[in-house]
């Protein structure tokens, strides 16, 4: 897929995010299992996201900000408590044309939308949207092949060209990347890690890159692993 290069160029300040400090945090299936004082959490909802709307904005209503997102097909959020980044809506949308996705996305730019991470569907790709002030200068979705040269080569390319990766999916073929121009600063350090899907290990792991102040920001599920994308 060959995706065009456009800036949408917005006024608004950036908001930096600050470095989270490291409590217990964990991989849980029950929504109503989350603890108010958890900085982060992998929540694994069943249904839709137009079946999810109400429980879902529960969760967020609690403080947390949604910044990674599966949908296998059932819906996965990777949550962090931030106030950092305020919104007042969130949605998931499914870009099913190729030809239209440039179009659409800086559509819901316009609107106030801003896109926090992309998955992968058997129809095309979905992206998980926050409605908030908070802008970006420029936005791109890009495909590489999985391999560690081909990934490390892409993310360099991105990267000197003033991009951070916000998001990333796997799928059969590679891995497809989101990557934003944040206003007024420079790209930021991405990390991957991937960890088998077994909660103590993924709560233990994520919590020693919190420690080392690394921020979740991405999260993508394959082949019974956790993937992870860190910012710093």
């Amino acid at each position: 897929m060959n995706m065009t290069r456009y800036f949408l160029i917005l006024i608004l300040t950036l908001i930096a995010v600050s470095p989270l400090l490291a409590q217990d945090g964990g991989v849980i299936t029950d929504p109503d299992e989350i603890p108010d004082d958890f900085v982060w959490s992998i929540t694994r909802y069943s249904g839709t996201a137009d079946d999810l709307v109400d429980v879902i904005g529960e969760d967020l209503q609690r403080g947390y900000l949604p910044v990674g997102f599966e949908a296998d097909p059932d819906i996965s959020l990777l949550l962090i408590q931030d106030d950092t980044i305020p919104f007042t809506r969130w949605r998931i949308h499914e870009f099913t044309n190729p030809t239209e996705l440039e179009a659409e996305m800086n559509g819901f730019l316009v609107e106030g939308w801003l896109p926090m991470d992309i998955a992968r569907t058997q129809n095309g790709i979905a992206a998980l949207f926050i409605e908030t002030e908070f802008a970006i200068n420029g936005w791109r979705i890009v495909a590489s092949e999985a391999t560690d040269d081909a990934l490390t080569q892409t993310i360099e390319n991105l990267q000197n060209d003033g991009l951070t990766i916000w998001g990333a999916s796997l799928d059969g073929e590679g891995i497809w990347l989101l990557a934003v121009r944040e206003i007024g600063g420079v790209p930021r350090v991405t990390q991957y890690a991937n960890y088998r899907d077994e909660p103590e290990q993924v709560r233990l792991a994520v919590n020693e890159s919190l420690l080392a102040g690394w921020i979740p920001w991405g999260l993508s599920l394959a082949g019974g692993r956790v993937f992870v994308t860190y910012l710093r």
